[in-house]
């Protein structure tokens, strides 16, 4: 063998070195996040951590890496987390959506405006005079709005008097 072959094959090895060793020294990129190393206090991250490893999963059953009767139970218990991230979400979601309500109303009701149909009130009406809706009648002890079906006040717990005995007196 001369050197000059020698010579070529070491440049060649040396060439292609990088491109085998990149894959083994490279850090995993943020797309490919595990179960384990999902952030506990994030559940957009638990989630996101628990549709990649479904999606890996079912990768790895169809390369065949995975028997069928793990791949069941293993599926089910990925979706039903998933489940169970997506009701958590539309919780929040709902509560969000009735806090918005409930300032909404709240605003319109310091404005002297209907709760059902916006039309304007007086401070002596206790229905709309347009669709007959009870007006909430504020708490005399932190001025938080009532409807008239409460009996206690749902911000201070101050008992207010039934409405038979407020006419009667």
């Amino acid at each position: 063998m001369n050197i000059g072959s020698l010579l070529v094959a070491l440049a060649i090895v040396i060439a292609v070195l990088p491109f085998v060793l990149e894959p083994l020294l490279r850090k995993p990129a943020k797309n490919t996040l595990s179960l384990s190393t999902a952030n506990g206090n994030d559940p957009t991250e638990e989630h996101r951590a628990v549709l990649l490893a479904l999606r890996d999963l079912d990768f790895d059953y169809q390369l065949g890496q995975v028997t069928e009767e793990d791949y069941k139970l293993l599926r089910a218990q990925l979706v039903a987390q998933a489940a169970r991230f997506l009701q958590q979400q539309e919780q929040v979601s709902d509560e969000r959506i009735e806090a918005l309500i409930r300032a909404r109303r709240q605003a319109r009701a310091q404005h002297g405006e209907c709760l059902e149909c916006g039309h304007g009130l007086s401070e002596e009406d206790r229905f709309c005079p347009r669709c007959g809706t009870p007006v909430p009648q504020p708490c005399p002890e932190c001025g938080h709005s009532l409807s008239p079906e409460d009996r206690f006040c749902s911000r201070c717990g101050y008992a207010l008097e039934p409405e038979t005995e407020k006419s009667l007196l």
